[in-house]
């Protein structure tokens, strides 16, 4: 901002004089609604939509049913699978020794 030098010398002379009257000046509440009236004469600041914007409110309300479903199909793949008899398969190829176990697996004992 270019400002003339007789300008610039009103701007300091106007600051330097609030400056040395400090607290002494009363601001009314007139200022106040000015600014509040001209702010809302502003309206909506405009932004730009990307592209991703336009997902992210359905993402945020799908991400909890997207879970939910998860967690529905893991309970089921849970039920189907037998995991008891892979956890008793585990357990005899670590208390046994490699060759007996194995044997065990393959039915040939």
């Amino acid at each position: 901002m270019n400002l003339k030098r007789e300008d610039l010398k009103k701007v300091q002379r106007a600051v330097s004089s609030a400056y040395k009257e400090g607290e002494k000046i009363e601001i009314g509440d007139v200022w106040e609604d000015r600014l509040m009236v001209r702010i809302r004469g502003l309206g909506p600041l405009t932004s730009r939509l990307s592209f991703t914007a336009l997902f992210e409110r359905y993402a945020w309300r799908f991400a909890p049913v997207a879970a939910l479903i998860l967690l529905i199909l893991g309970g089921v793949l849970y039920q189907q699978m037998d995991f008891l008899s892979e956890c008793e398969m585990a357990r005899v190829f670590v208390e046994n020794r490699f060759d007996d176990s194995l044997f065990q697996v393959l039915g040939a004992s």
